[in-house]
């Protein structure tokens, strides 16, 4: 089986891209109550990222652990000079700001809205006026702002709306496996793009709300509810959960909630947390902080107010996965020249009908590689010690269970020139497929990567005279879509990537 080069971005950024929502303001709840307990316990996870309305937590927050912090602007907190005034007294903390939260649940009994305008007239209102007033602010011109979150099929009222930066979202998996929420033609992502209107390009996407509730007996599917699962079930799923939505693209995915708020095990609500209403760690939390552990390569300086980590430049990798088709992985690159290559079944974990977990046996696969490479395999959900290790091999055997493991392959520093940017890149679309073609600038390269909002959708080898197309059927009928192109060396530095927007026709 003949490996495929594919892009390998940091381990790193993928830590970055997991937060979790916190209630600070909650003082009836252990946010408030333990909150020392809870403060200690986020930290613990290196989780950097949470997202809340504004509270005075955050700053301490930050400076205690570098935890920055996603912002829900919503009217019912002020109006928007007096939060703009609280935000720029907090230099540092604020990472996001979104825009309303579910406006079309919270905002139809909200007596207020934006001069008087309720849904939703009112929230395009607002929005419009937040995304204008942040850039327009020097202390806050470079945070990026998102959009409102919608629940069901409300972005379409909204539409066209271009007040934001990013597109958010709150793909719930319904107690589903955690695929199941963010597959690109399924409901959540088209929900999530009604909002831009047609005609209008594709903004990135982050996930401000998802995850799982560990409430067994609520088993129903219904708007603004959702089965449980139980906590063994989520110590698989939570990792996945942010694999998935990784690989599907997304900038950043929210988890809700860091700790049960409440004590009452028939109330979905008191259940999403982490951790537990005592601070203890589910296996979720368990998880979750092990995988970080394993995979940070940063370190937080408190007075300079940043994560510091070691350079290394962009790359990809070859490798081709022989098994299941239900063998899902994520491929990450180390600065010391290593690869983590997270492997997992992608399949369910939890019955929802008997409200039982499932044991499905591990899968065998074969890892193939282009060069022998040592390796070590780690299992998050057991802790961060090796499970197993391999001699310098090509060829790796390993057994895949329904929960993500790390394959670790040694590698050296990547040194060298980068190849050069691919050129001449034009691109054709249909209502919902684009075709796109380019050529190589100079000796063509190994392999070009093809990615579409963020997301690596394709490898392709040039022709000996370096010409290479490549299409995509996977746009959205008159919606427009960012594509990147970039050359891949012999020694899997990438390039600079060569850019186009395909404009998918139809109504």
């Amino acid at each position: 089986m003949d490996p495929v080069w594919e892009p390998a971005p940091r381990s790193d950024d993928f830590v970055d891209s997991i937060g979790v929502c916190t209630h600070w303001s909650y003082k009836d709840t252990p946010y408030g109550k333990d909150y020392d307990q809870v403060r200690q316990r986020l930290g613990e996870s290196g989780i950097r990222y949470v997202r809340d309305g504004f509270y005075f937590r955050e700053l301490e927050l930050l400076h205690a652990f570098g935890v920055h912090s996603t912002i829900v602007c919503d009217p019912e907190e002020g109006d928007l000079k007096t939060q703009m005034t609280a935000w720029k007294a907090a230099p540092g903390v604020i990472d996001m700001i979104e825009g309303p939260n579910e406006p079309n649940n919270f905002w139809l009994p909200f007596n207020g809205g934006e001069r008087g305008k309720r849904w939703p007239d009112g929230i395009k209102l607002w929005q419009n006026n937040l995304y204008q007033a942040v850039h327009a602010e020097p202390a806050l011109a470079a945070v990026p702002v998102t959009s409102p979150t919608p629940i069901l099929e409300g972005g379409g009222a909204l539409a066209p709306l271009s007040g934001f930066d990013d597109v958010a979202f709150h793909p719930y998996a319904g107690g589903t496996m955690p695929s199941m929420s963010v597959f690109w033609a399924g409901q959540n992502i088209w929900r999530a793009f009604a909002l831009l209107g047609k005609g209008n390009e594709a903004k990135p996407l982050v996930a401000t709300e998802s995850g799982y509730h560990n409430c067994l007996s609520y088993h129903r599917v219904a708007p603004g509810g959702q089965p449980g699962i139980s906590e063994t079930a989520g110590g698989k799923y939570f990792p996945r959960h942010f694999a998935e939505y990784w690989n599907a693209g997304i900038l950043r995915t929210f988890t809700y909630e860091l700790i049960d708020e409440l004590v009452n095990p028939d109330d979905p609500e008191a259940n999403f947390g982490m951790l537990r209403h005592d601070a203890s760690p589910k296996p979720a939390f368990t998880a979750v902080s092990n995988l970080i552990s394993l995979l940070s390569e940063s370190h937080w300086d408190s007075t300079a107010l940043r994560w510091v980590r070691a350079d290394a430049p962009d790359r990809a990798f070859p490798l081709a996965i022989e098994g299941l088709s239900n063998i899902h992985h994520t491929l990450l690159s180390c600065a010391d020249g290593g690869i983590d290559l997270l492997l997992w079944q992608e399949v369910p974990s939890f019955d929802l009908e008997t409200r039982k977990d499932l044991s499905p046996a591990p899968e065998q696969v074969t890892v193939h590689l282009k060069t022998p490479v040592a390796a070590a395999l780690y299992r998050p959900l057991a802790g961060i010690q090796v499970q197993k290790t391999w001699e310098a091999t090509d060829a790796i055997v390993v057994s895949v269970p329904d929960e993500v493991i790390i394959l670790r392959l040694a590698g050296p520093v990547m040194t060298g020139t980068p190849p050069a940017a691919p050129i001449d890149l034009s691109v054709s679309a249909t209502a919902t497929s684009a075709t796109l073609k380019w050529q190589s600038q100079g000796v063509p390269p190994a392999a070009f990567v093809v990615s579409r909002l963020g997301k690596y959708i394709g490898t392709v080898i040039p022709s000996a005279d370096g010409l290479a197309s490549f299409t995509d059927n996977g746009l959205f009928a008159g919606l427009s879509f960012p594509y990147a192109v970039r050359a891949v060396g012999s020694g899997g530095l990438l390039s600079p990537p060569a850019e186009a927007v395909a404009h998918a026709s139809g109504h």
